[in-house]
């Protein structure tokens, strides 16, 4: 299976958070993920609010609960730009994908071995910590898609992590 440690660490500091019941940062880390890889496949580095709402409709699987309201990338993106500080429409896009890839770039140097799976010690208690743990899933587990599926055999996605491993 190929995967790029890069991902791999930034995904594991979110499964860890997740597993500690640490849910707002990995909320925070996880809905930066649609940004980061729209971002990867850009020769620029840079995404926009509609390329994180093409890659949500391309690679997000989100099972809708009945009653509950569909998770689209306009909705994401909304939760996305709220939990940079930034408001949607003020400035340009990628200063919040500027931000993301340097996040994303710092969790790569901040750990350089795996940590063993271990369960969650903990439940969610209600709706909306179900629905984070949820959503955090999917994005991890569609951004691992992406890159199998597409990141992996893409120049521009191995070009651009080449960049961000050197930079900094």
């Amino acid at each position: 299976m190929k995967t790029s440690v890069m991902l791999e660490s930034y995904c594991a500091d979110i499964e860890r958070l997740v597993r500690d019941g640490t849910l707002r940062p990995a909320v925070r880390l996880a809905v930066a993920l649609p940004d980061i890889c729209a971002a990867l496949q850009s020769a620029q580095m840079k995404s926009s609010h509609d390329e994180y709402n093409k890659w949500c409709a391309a690679w997000l699987m989100w099972k809708v609960v009945s009653g509950g309201k569909p998770v689209d990338g306009a909705r994401l993106y909304r939760l996305y730009s709220g939990r940079a500080r930034i408001k949607p429409l003020s400035g340009p896009p990628h200063d919040i994908t500027a931000a993301a890839l340097r996040r994303f770039r710092m969790s790569r140097r901040g750990r350089r071995e795996k940590t063993p799976a271990r369960q969650r010690l903990w439940r969610p208690v209600n709706r909306i910590q179900a629905f984070e743990v949820d959503l955090v899933e999917a994005l991890v587990d569609s951004s691992r898609r992406w890159y199998r599926e597409q990141g992996a055999g893409n120049s521009t996605v191995q070009r651009n992590l080449g960049r961000l491993l050197v930079s900094g």
